[in-house]
């Protein structure tokens, strides 16, 4: 579904990219980041190039807007490590939108980048950013890491979405392993994960 209005403002789609280059450069961030959404919803290779020009702009806040646009464009795979950049960021904004945009777009990056980001940072993500963890391959380290995140997570959010990507990546393989793990848990949520798994219910 379509951002229809940012900060009050219309997003205006039915500019062209000519009408949208010059909002781009007006100097109002409020114009910037409603042509940023406008140009990231257009397949055409001359809106990315001008979403792409401001992945090193000297102001954070565009590179941020373009962060969380850019890469609904099919050429954005060319600009994975501004993406990967973002992830491993000083700068907590970045780390948490850019994750963020790995996980809605199921982006691959780099797994050590994913799993580097959110073991520092886990205290202060949303349970959202933690979707970025399904990107995560399959494998018996994966699984280890995946159990040590969802031990060190403190909400039920973060435990519910972690959680999810076990059971959906390890149904079979590790399924007495995770029905203890859920049935421990003091939230009836995460509970109610281990049921699943007893009724077979994958």
């Amino acid at each position: 579904m379509r951002t229809e209005m940012i900060n009050g403002i219309p997003v205006p789609y039915d500019l062209s990219v000519d009408e949208l280059e010059a909002l781009l450069i007006s100097g109002n961030m409020s114009d910037f980041a409603v042509a940023c959404e406008a140009l990231s919803n257009q397949s055409d290779e001359r809106a990315y190039q001008l979403l792409k020009k401001y992945i090193t702009d000297k102001d954070k806040y565009k590179r941020l807007c373009v962060l969380n646009t850019i890469f609904r464009h099919p050429m954005a795979v060319q600009i994975k490590s501004f993406l990967e950049d973002s992830i491993l960021s000083d700068d907590f904004l970045f780390v948490h939108n850019g994750l963020g945009v790995v996980g809605q777009y199921e982006i691959e990056v780099s797994e050590k980048a994913v799993l580097s980001a959110v073991s520092k940072h886990l205290s202060d993500l949303n349970f959202t950013d933690l979707y970025a963890l399904k990107i995560l391959s399959t494998s018996d380290e994966n699984f280890l890491n995946l159990i040590r995140i969802f031990k060190r997570a403190k909400g039920c959010g973060q435990k519910e979405v972690i959680g999810g990507i076990l059971l959906e990546k390890y149904p079979h393989s590790h399924a007495e392993e995770l029905y203890a793990l859920f049935l421990s848990d003091h939230f009836l949520k995460i509970r109610s994960l281990a049921d699943r798994i007893e009724k077979g219910i994958l």
